[in-house]
């Protein structure tokens, strides 16, 4: 059994066999144990291989890079920005995010699907009182499944479909940058047209970080034509910046600052202070 589920991709213990052959042969279960010829011995070990199974699928959930516990913490952090926390509660919006979490780890995309939407009428409600997401009022979080476009929680369309492969696969599908965790978050700045207004941006690792500025410029810039990307050497505070030009739809050369100065180098250990950062448990 373990050389069949190697075969068809997954690298499963022998130990484990018995409980994927429990979870996806029902019916070929007990015949998989004639060498037991108790029944009790076969529904103990039945019982002891779906929770195993069960151990197994919450494996899964754990994102590129981090733990069972900073997973959870990211997912939750992406769904639900400072301004949705503050209306639904802490307690309320991580309980309801574990619950998501559960219905993806039973495989039950409808239930996953139909917990995502249920909450956008509540969300759409909230949001409806603050100004549109553009390049002065960025989005707090974007993901992506292909490293060129990115989306948003609650806006992006079948939203929860893109997020459930995300989820699948721990990191993103595109491959260049190697096994990254495809999450961004936008923690201030807009509209990014000088040092003063640049975007801060929270990413695990500098491939993310820099994607998700073209993320952000795809998503809410008319560029006639995209110009030169450089990164700046340190001003005279010590602060650094990613810097975009391009030509607008007019014709005229603007440039976009995303500032750089507590990431750059220590993506890493910038997105894991991010999640640590005040977190209710």
């Amino acid at each position: 059994m373990a050389k069949l589920l190697a075969l068809a991709g997954y690298k499963i213990e022998g130990k484990h066999a018995a409980a994927i052959v429990v979870e996806w042969f029902p019916s070929y279960a007990p015949r998989f144990f004639t060498g037991r010829q108790s029944p009790g011995v076969v529904e103990s070990i039945i019982a002891r291989a779906k929770d195993t199974m069960g151990e197994i699928s919450k494996s899964r959930l754990h994102l590129h890079g981090l733990n069972g516990r900073d997973s959870i913490t990211a997912i939750w952090k992406v769904l639900f920005s400072p301004t949705l926390r503050e209306h639904f509660g802490s307690d309320r919006s991580l309980k309801w995010t574990e619950k998501l979490i559960a219905n993806f780890a039973e495989g039950n995309q409808t239930a996953f699907s139909a917990q995502y939407k249920s909450l956008i009428p509540e969300v759409n409600a909230v949001m409806s009182i603050c100004p549109e997401y553009s390049m002065s009022n960025p989005p707090w979080s974007m993901v992506s499944i292909d490293m060129l476009l990115g989306m948003i929680p609650w806006v992006t369309p079948a939203f929860d479909k893109g997020f459930a492969i995300l989820l699948e696969n721990g990191s993103a599908l595109e491959k260049r940058f190697g096994e990254v965790l495809s999450f961004a978050f936008f923690l201030r700045g807009g509209p990014g047209d000088s040092k003063g207004t640049a975007f801060r941006v929270c990413a695990p690792t500098n491939p993310v970080r820099a994607s998700a500025e073209h993320w952000l410029m795809r998503g809410y810039l008319v560029r006639r034509q995209q110009g030169f990307h450089a990164t700046l050497a340190p001003d005279e505070a010590g602060r650094t910046f990613s810097l975009h030009r391009y030509t607008d739809q007019h014709g005229i050369e603007k440039d976009v600052f995303f500032e750089t100065t507590d990431s750059f180098g220590r993506e890493e250990e910038d997105f894991r202070e991010f999640l640590q950062d005040e977190i209710q448990f």
